[in-house]
């Protein structure tokens, strides 16, 4: 008797255990059942030959089986709601979090709800504070600035545009009563091939060498 319908009535590791204990007969079973089976069996990590042999199927008709059910998987995932995974994550975060409080392990009970939050920061439902990083490009250092330092940074860019305002009229052009001469600001990089004249410049408006100069030169 073959093409029985297990499926309806058990479970994949119910149908492996009955398999693993003789109970099951390997060739009475249908295809969606078998399916089943490795289904249950590959997230408990069993390989394409133990399944193959307790299915009682050759290596390749298990290979096809992994293949359908691959497919499975990623339709599952494309038909994902994203709302209700979130909902459920937060209902058994919840959960466990109070069974923690009241067996007393508060610290526990905190960290859960922490997490909880992280994962829905991590899903974009919660809003996250924006992190300033501080990168030297020069020894690829990577350094989160403190609060001082941010303070400090955004008070130099208020004050710069404070000095802008002052050289600018209303029309939005230098002030009459301003002189101004404005030379490329170049930082000192070490082995930087301007000094000497090394690295060639196209001739400035007035037939000068047009070189740039550096700060304070």
């Amino acid at each position: 008797m073959k093409d029985i319908p297990f499926h309806e009535t058990k479970t994949g590791l119910g149908l492996a255990k009955d398999l693993q204990e003789k109970k099951l007969d390997p060739a009475v079973l249908d295809t969606e059942s078998r399916r089943l089976v490795v289904g249950a069996l590959l997230l408990e990590g069993w390989s394409t030959q133990e399944m193959a042999r307790l299915c009682g199927v050759s290596r390749v008709q298990l290979w096809k089986d992994k293949k359908v059910l691959r497919k499975a998987f990623a339709n599952q995932v494309r038909e994902l709601d994203v709302m209700q995974l979130a909902g459920e994550h937060v209902k058994r975060g919840i959960h466990i979090a109070n069974r923690l409080q009241r067996m007393g392990k508060l610290e526990a009970a905190w960290r859960v709800r922490r997490e909880v939050i992280q994962d829905l920061q991590s899903l974009g439902f919660i809003l996250k504070a924006p992190t300033m990083f501080d990168v030297n490009l020069s020894s690829g250092e990577v350094r989160r600035l403190s609060d001082a330092e941010l303070d400090a940074r955004y008070n130099a860019l208020l004050a710069t545009d404070a000095r802008a305002n002052r050289l600018l009229g209303d029309g939005g052009e230098v002030a009459a009563d301003v002189s101004v001469e404005l030379h490329p600001v170049l930082p000192d990089v070490p082995g930087a091939p301007l000094h000497g004249g090394a690295c060639p410049v196209p001739p400035g408006p007035d037939g000068g060498s047009g070189t740039p100069q550096r700060n304070g030169a």
